[in-house]
C-alpha cells in the first residue's frame, strides 16, 4: 500500500474517531443532564431545557389536531349510518302508512272518518276500485265468450284484452298510491290517530309511531353530529389558520424531529463542556465512566492526527526526494550538455586560430604580392 493510499485510510480512521466522539459526547451530555448536574455560567443547560420544553406543546397540538380529525372522522361516519338508517326506517314507515291506509279503507266509513282530507280520497279510492272491478269483469267477459262472438269480435279480442289487463294494471297501481295517500292523510289528523278502535287498525298506528319515534330519534343523533362536525371543523380551522390539516400535522412532526436534532446537538455541546471543565472527574458514576470513554477516544484521536501527520511528512518526504532526483537528473543532464558544449568551443577555438594563422599567411601573401605589383 503506498503512502497515499495509506493517508486516505487513516483519514477515514480519524473520521470514524470524531464521530465516534461526538456521539460520545451526546451520551455524556445526555447522562450529566439527567443527573441533574451543572456547570457554572453555561448557557447550555438552559438553552437544552428550553428545547425540551418545546416538544410537548408540539406534540399537543398534534394530539388535538389528531383528536378534532378522528372525531370529526367518526361524526362523518356516524352521518352515514343515520342516514342509511333513517333510508330503511322511511322504507319501512311508508309501509306502515300504507297498511294503515288498506285498514282505514277496510274497517272505518267515509263519513264516520269526519274529515274532508281523508273524505275525498276514501272517495277516489271506491271510484277507483270501481273501476277496477269493472275492468276485471270486462277481462272476465272478454276471456270467456269467445265461442258467441263474431269473427271481427273474435279477431279484436286479443287486442282488447291487453288494453284490459294493461288499464287494470295502472287502476290497481293507481288504488295502492290511494291507500298510501290515505294513510298519509289520516296520520297527519292527531284525533284519528288517537282512536282506540277498531283494535287491527290501532296495532299498525302503534307501529307507525314507533318508526316515527326511531326516525325523530335518528334525525336528532345526525343533527347533534352535524354540529359537534361543525363545531370540531371550525376547531381544527382555527388550529391550522387555513393550512390543510395534513400539511400542518406534517410540518408538526417536522417541527419536532428539528428540535430533537436540536437536543442531539446541545447534548454533544454540553458533553464537550462538561469533559472541557472537569476533564476525568465527577463524583457521578456514569458521568466518570464516559468521561473516561471520551479521555480513551480522544487519546485515538490524537494518535491517528499523530500518523496523519507522520504519513503526510513522509508523502512529503518522498515528494522531495522525487524531486531531487529529477532536479539531480536535470542537472545531470545540463553537466553532459556543457561538456559536450566545452569540447564543441574548443574545437571551434582551435579551428578558429587555425583559421587566424591561414588568414594571417594570405594576408602577408597579398601584401607582399602587392608590392610587386606597384614595381
Amino acid at each position: 500500500m503506498n503512502v497515499n493510499d495509506k493517508i486516505s485510510k487513516e483519514k477515514k480512521v480519524l473520521a470514524n474517531l470524531k464521530l465516534e466522539l461526538k456521539n460520545i459526547f451526546g451520551r455524556l451530555g445526555n447522562s450529566f443532564h439527567e443527573a441533574r448536574l451543572t456547570i457554572p455560567d453555561s448557557l447550555i443547560l438552559k438553552e437544552l431545557k428550553e428545547l425540551e420544553d418545546s416538544i410537548p406543546g408540539i406534540k399537543s397540538k398534534m394530539d388535538e389536531l389528531k383528536e378534532l380529525s378522528s372525531a370529526v372522522e367518526y361524526g362523518e361516519k356516524s352521518m352515514e349510518q343515520s342516514n342509511v338508517k333513517i333510508k330503511e326506517l322511511k322504507k319501512i314507515q311508508n309501509s306502515v302508512i300504507k297498511k294503515i291506509g288498506i285498514e282505514v279503507y277496510s274497517t272505518i266509513g267515509a263519513i264516520e272518518l269526519g274529515h274532508q282530507s281523508v273524505r275525498d280520497i276514501y272517495d277516489t279510492l271506491q271510484a277507483a276500485e270501481s273501476q277496477s272491478e269493472a275492468l276485471e269483469t270486462a277481462l272476465y267477459k272478454y276471456e270467456n265468450s269467445v265461442d258467441n262472438k263474431k269473427f271481427f269480435d273474435k279477431i279484436a279480442q286479443p287486442f282488447k284484452v291487453k288494453k284490459i289487463k294493461h288499464d287494470l294494471k295502472n287502476s290497481n297501481k293507481n288504488i295502492f298510491e290511494l291507500f298510501n295517500d290515505l294513510g298519509d292523510a289520516y296520520v297527519l289528523i292527531p284525533e284519528l290517530l288517537d282512536r282506540d278502535e277498531p283494535v287491527s287498525l290501532q296495532s299498525i298506528v302503534a307501529e307507525y309511531k314507533d318508526n316515527l319515534q326511531r326516525i325523530e330519534k335518528e334525525y336528532k343523533s345526525l343533527e347533534k353530529t352535524l354540529g359537534m362536525i361543525g363545531q370540531n371543523s371550525e376547531k381544527i380551522k382555527e388550529g391550522s389558520r387555513g393550512v390543510k390539516l395534513k400539511t400542518l400535522y406534517s410540518q408538526l412532526e417536522k417541527d419536532i424531529i428539528g428540535v430533537q436534532n436540536n437536543i442531539t446537538s446541545k447534548l454533544e455541546e454540553l458533553g464537550d463542556a462538561v469533559y472541557a471543565e472537569f476533564g476525568t472527574e465527577s463524583d457521578n458514576s456514569d458521568v466518570k465512566a464516559k468521561l473516561e470513554i471520551c479521555s480513551n477516544k480522544l487519546l485515538e484521536i490524537k494518535e491517528s492526527e499523530e500518523r496523519l501527520v507522520y504519513l503526510d511528512n513522509e508523502a512529503e518526504l518522498i515528494e522531495l526526494n522525487k524531486e531531487i532526483k529529477e532536479r539531480e537528473a536535470s542537472i545531470s543532464r545540463e553537466d553532459e550538455h556543457i561538456k559536450v558544449c566545452k569540447k564543441n568551443i574548443a574545437k571551434h577555438k582551435k579551428e578558429l586560430t587555425t583559421s587566424l594563422k591561414n588568414k594571417e599567411t594570405l594576408n602577408q601573401w597579398f601584401d607582399a604580392n602587392s608590392k610587386s605589383s606597384e614595381v
